[in-house]
């Protein structure tokens, strides 16, 4: 799998420009709120309802699958006809074959159906909202093999919970619904529009507006680019040779002519209703918005989960979410607010507060401060037990059937589940002690096991529902009933089954953590610190029997102590707990805990587990917001790609296809364009090899997905910029208005979860097929440079009444949809100031110039972290560095099909100090595109340019 980047940089070019404009004089409002708010925040709700859902059902059918599951058990070990023993056996068995079915099915369904559903998928949601493109993370697909794995893989008794999984459904809800969203409204307008057309509309006389729009004499406009300093009848100035809008903005403008084209304002004005409801719908989809609905439906999970809106919100902020803002912090807390309310509703059995707790009494402050040390000493070992899961559960990867081998997965799962439950109730049987059932508890309370009376406490603490057991050990405390006051063995567990618990629910965390089962950690690291704090607290209990000590509070002390170790939250944890337990009585020991647990942990084992899942996954760039030590000593110079392939604002489509099949790039700077013969255009490059693949100052940048859309509309023009035909001028504003749409909503149409492959070379080959022109010359031949790089030709296909004897070449315009403010830094800049732009801008691309703003290098999230090193900073595994050219130009081949004496001589010049081949003989080296009869002195000059293919 390989991840490509998001564009949370929205592009600002002139078309969304104008249209943003002319949407802004069309406003419409509903009781002062704009449509496009409302409709977000039917949105917000609707995913808050449809995880309530999910969080109902999947507690509904966990607990019914389970209920029957030790009810057949119970009933196999004590049936009248068997021998105890024989009983016991098939008790066993039973037990083991039907958790053995559930792992297998949830697993198969995982490995073959929906690979990124496995595990508890946070850290992958943490990726994606860093800025990662995961292929197939939060598809419909995702989001049903993830539900139905969860359910498998909690009653299959694997030391898993569906806490964290939940987050990962409330990130699939997000994206699935706000797809839904965007195909309904685009439903809608097209409905809207089509009924628009029908009718008859009155006619009215066209209003002065600007966006240079100017009238002439018979009311008619079109699209006019002014290449020779011209500008639009309705006021502006002019730049020497660039376009401008009539109010002085750089973009195209209106002037009046004749024609039989679209009609004035009324054409400007039926485009712009047009396309209104199209720039909503791209704005719906468009990743910075949809990143804003996957953190509220990620924070919407977990708190439908445990019943904490407010722990959620801020497990968003703290841990999710790489970006923040006061309009995403609303849009969760309204999402969480709404789940957790459907979840109350719906559910029969739910009580608000997972980890409610009863019979602990409140400590007075002498209490606290008598304690204190005590607790520090419990929070401490806590933070321990986290930080050894985290490095036990780093090493077991080593261990792990491959992710490609599904036959060892499946085997994998099946195996450490059947074994995890016969050592359980292995266990249970011959350690665990029968315990009398209380007063008030049901009958059938508990696992019996070989009880006669009561019920295996041991037992009971493996195969009830988790929750039940963790409130349980929060609730062991001096409010308590005379007969369960822990002082003897009459309690909900004994001691020796609490000192057996511990350890071996630990092992079964670690032995299964990491395999193709859904499933989360949450409620196995309450129970392991619940039951190691409740066995402290027992043990303080019978050494000081006169300091008041509730075992109870230790619990959840130690609990909320290894969910620091193991997740390195802090205040999500203490607010997440605090709501759980639905008392803030016990605030002050939770963020003790924390505090020292964090402290430890960081001592022990710098990751967290979500970090350790993102290293082990290997293929996500994972930027954390404050930048790594190994950056305060380097500058944007440093950390640069050195040699960027360029384009000019009007560009040759053989120069554009040679790039795009030469590299995977996703990103490319835009110049004016110095040289007025683009065929001699070379670039320019200083003696380190910094540079661009074409001369001038920086316009802008323009995508790859951009350019694909031009390729594939067949937008092209002649060397001025003018269309094609007269047809093609006299759309020209809706063309481009439609073009824009198109690049906007490009990955909702295609390639919505599998962006990688829209970088692949072959791309180009599905846009467009490659036929000559009719006069054979319609294409030109990229640069020598481009060359050099092993561009390929390429013509896109284009209508023979549309090649004129005026344009025999075909180019395209990149100036009405490159973004015009791409954010850029100097080469001075300090690294960590770039990474601090980087990640607070959610960047991809970010432009490296000079003093006259000339390319020198591009930074990509690839180059921040490979510029990071190795070190305790480090959160995930390091990328590989980009390819640099050495010194004086010269690059050292290292292809396989490199001799031994090519290598020496590139060493010999570089270590003598020659210079490279002049670039002006590069034309004469070249003989080929692809460089095989090349001279090895010109493939070193010209391999400036030949980058790694990598996307960014």
């Amino acid at each position: 799998m390989q991840s490509e980047s998001l564009d949370y940089h929205t592009i600002h070019n002139r078309v969304h420009t104008f249209r943003q404009e002319r949407a802004l004089a069309a406003q419409r409002r509903v009781l002062g709120i704009k449509p496009y708010t409302v409709v977000k925040q039917l949105v917000t709700v609707l995913i808050g309802i449809i995880v309530g859902l999910l969080a109902v059902a999947l507690t509904l059918a966990t607990e019914a699958v389970t209920t029957w599951k030790n009810h057949r058990t119970r009933a196999i070990i004590h049936a009248t006809s068997l021998d105890p023993t024989a009983g016991f056996a098939l008790g066993v068995l039973f037990h083991m074959a039907f958790s053995a079915t559930l792992a297998l099915a949830g697993a198969g369904v995982v490995q073959f159906w929906a690979p990124q559903a496995s595990g508890a998928g946070v850290s992958l949601i943490m990726a994606y909202l860093n800025g990662n493109a995961i292929p197939d993370l939060l598809s419909l697909r995702a989001l049903m093999a993830k539900f139905s794995g969860t359910l498998c893989g909690v009653t299959a008794n694997v030391a898993l919970g569906p806490e964290a999984p939940m987050i990962h459904l409330g990130a699939c809800v997000a994206h699935v619904v706000t797809h839904a969203a965007c195909m309904l409204c685009e439903w809608w307008n097209s409905l809207r529009w089509s009924i628009r057309r029908v009718l008859p509309r009155p006619c009215k006389p066209p209003a002065a507006h600007g966006n240079g729009i100017s009238h002439g004499n018979d009311g008619q406009a079109r699209w006019k680019h002014s290449n020779d300093g011209s500008h639009a009848e309705g006021g502006g100035h002019s730049d020497g040779s660039r376009e401008v809008y009539g109010n002085g903005a750089h973009g195209p403008s209106l002037a009046g002519a004749g024609g039989d084209s679209l009609q004035g304002v009324e054409a400007a004005e039926a485009v712009g209703l047009e396309h209104e409801g199209d720039a909503s719908i791209a704005l719906l989809h468009s990743d910075a918005d949809r990143r804003e609905f996957i953190s509220a439906g990620a924070a919407a999970g977990l708190a439908a989960a445990f019943g904490a809106p407010i722990g959620g919100v801020l497990f968003s902020m703290e841990e999710a979410c790489t970006h923040w803002s006061r309009k995403v912090a609303v849009r969760c807390f309204v999402c969480t607010t709404v789940a957790v309310c459907t979840v109350g509703l719906l559910n029969p059995k739910w009580k608000r507060g997972i980890l409610l707790s009863q019979g602990i009494a409140p400590m007075e402050n002498q209490d606290w401060f008598q304690q204190l040390p005590l607790f520090v000493a419990v929070s401490m070992g806590g933070g321990l037990l986290g930080a050894i899961f985290n490095a036990a559960h780093k090493s077991m990867f080593r261990f792990r059937a491959p992710r490609g081998s599904n036959t060892l997965r499946l085997l994998e799962a099946v195996l450490l589940a059947a074994g995890a439950v016969a050592l359980m109730l292995l266990l249970s049987y011959s350690l665990g002690t029968c315990v009398d059932v209380p007063k008030w508890h049901e009958k059938n309370y508990g696992f019996t096991l070989k009880c006669e009376k009561g019920y295996n406490d041991l037992a009971t603490a493996f195969m009830s529902f988790p929750d039940e057991t963790i409130r349980r050990l929060f609730s062991l405390g001096s409010l308590t009933p005379q007969y369960e006051t822990c002082a003897g063995e009459q309690c909900y567990f004994t001691l020796r089954s609490l000192l057996i618990l511990c350890p071996s629910y630990l092992i079964f965390m670690i032995a299964n953590g990491g395999l193709a089962l859904p499933g989360g950690l949450f409620m196995p690291s309450i129970m392991v610190g619940g039951s190691f704090g409740a066995t402290c607290g027992l043990l303080l209990m019978k050494a000081l029997p006169t300091w008041h000590i509730q075992p109870g509070i230790y619990a959840m002390c130690a609990a909320t102590a290894m969910l620091g170790g193991v997740f390195r939250a802090s205040i999500s944890l203490v607010i997440i707990v605090v709501e759980g337990t639905q008392s803030t009585k016990f605030m002050l020991g939770i963020i003790l805990a924390v505090l020292c647990s964090n402290w430890v942990g960081e001592m022990i084992h710098s990751d967290g587990v979500y970090e350790t899942d993102l290293d082990a996954d290997g293929s996500v760039i994972f930027l954390r917001p404050s930048p790594p030590p190994a950056l305060f000593a380097k500058d944007a110079g440093m950390v640069m790609s050195r040699a960027v392939w360029c384009f000019r604002e009007i560009e040759s489509v053989s120069y554009v296809t040679g790039v795009l099949r030469r590299t995977r790039h996703n990103g490319f700077p835009v110049v004016h364009g110095d040289d007025p013969d683009p065929e001699h255009d070379e670039g320019e490059f200083d003696e380190l090899g910094c540079g661009a693949s074409r001369s001038g100052p920086l316009e802008g940048v323009v995508l790859r997905s951009q350019l694909l859309v031009l390729l594939g509309s067949q937008a092209f023009c002649d060397e001025a910029g003018e269309p094609l035909s007269q047809e093609q001028a006299g759309r020209r504003l809706e063309k481009e208005l439609e073009l824009d749409r198109r690049m906007r909503m490009f990955f909702r149409h295609r390639f919505s979860q599998t962006r990688d492959m829209a970088s692949l070379p072959g791309e180009l080959d599905s846009v467009a097929s490659a036929p000559s022109t009719p006069n054979g010359s319609a294409c030109g031949q990229p640069t020598p440079r481009a060359l050099a790089g092993g561009g390929a030709s390429f013509c896109g296909s284009v209508a023979a009444s549309d090649v004129t004897d005026a344009a025999p070449r075909l180019f395209v315009d990149l100036r009405p949809f490159m973004d015009r403010a791409p954010t850029t830094v100097r080469p001075e800049t300090p690294a960590e100031r770039a990474h601090l732009v980087f990640t607070a801008l959610g960047l991809r691309h970010l432009v490296v110039v000079d003093e006259a703003s000339h390319v020198r290098g591009i930074i990509t999230r690839r180059d921040l972290d490979a510029a990071a090193g190795h070190g305790a900073w480090r959160r995930n595994k390091m990328a590989p560095a980009p390819a640099r050219p050495p010194p004086l130009g010269l690059h050292i081949p290292r292809r396989t099909s490199s001799t031994g004496l090519e290598r020496l001589a590139a060493l010999r010049r570089a270590l003598s100090g020659r210079a490279a081949p002049p670039r002006s003989n590069l034309a004469e080296l070249m003989v080929s595109s692809s460089g095989e009869h090349m001279p090895a002195a010109a493939r070193a000059a010209g391999s400036w340019l030949a980058l790694d293919g990598r996307g960014v």
